[in-house]
């Protein structure tokens, strides 16, 4: 967030933050004006405002071919559409790597045209495919091209299992004219992670 829009709000003040640092993942934050930096927590339930379009924008880039397309399989405890059912989670998976221009969608059954697995892709061409449902309480994950996009996101998870599995309500944000980080109960304890452009 540009600290030009802090520097137009009294102190004080507040201001509703759409804060989506990639596809899905984020909330609306209600930020507090201080001398020094704006701060607050996100809104209790998930909420965002209608996305604009940019007429100046960046096409997106075309999708590559890898050039190891061979399929990696393995298991998850992770659930398997967190841009949907596990928002949090999807937020910390931005902070732990997972991509800006990752596109995600649903895999359908050709028959009953019901949802089978979520899916992942960026314009490198990496993909992974999560079966929605579960065997022994894990769900298969098939990953292709350079970039691993699961990977993000189970670590994500771990993090939200090791913090008592926070919901918004105890995420918080704190921008300053050179640092912006999220934080868990408290701004400047020990659960914060900085280093995306909010």
């Amino acid at each position: 967030m540009p600290w030009a829009w802090t520097e137009q709000l009294t102190i004080g003040g507040t201001i509703l933050v759409d804060v989506k640092p990639t596809t899905h993942a984020g909330n609306l934050a209600l930020l507090h004006r201080y001398p020094d930096r704006l701060e607050g927590r996100f809104l209790d339930r998930w909420a965002a405002f209608m996305t604009m379009r940019h007429h100046g924008d960046t096409p997106p880039a075309a999708i590559t071919a890898p050039q190891d397309d061979r399929p990696r399989t393995r298991t998850t405890a992770a659930p398997p559409s967190p841009w949907w059912d596990h928002r949090v989670v999807w937020l910390l998976a931005r902070f732990h790597g997972l991509p800006t221009d990752v596109a995600v969608g649903m895999q359908l059954d050709p028959q009953t045209r019901q949802p089978t697995a979520a899916t992942m892709s960026t314009p490198d061409g990496s993909t992974a495919t999560i079966d929605l449902a579960p065997i022994d309480g894990r769900h298969r994950v098939t990953e292709t091209g350079p970039t691993s996009l699961w990977d993000p996101v189970e670590h994500a998870h771990q993090a939200w299992l090791d913090h008592d599995r926070p919901d918004w309500p105890r995420l918080g944000l704190t921008i300053t004219p050179h640092h912006q980080w999220l934080w868990i109960d408290e701004p400047h304890g020990p659960h914060q992670w900085s280093g995306v452009s909010i």
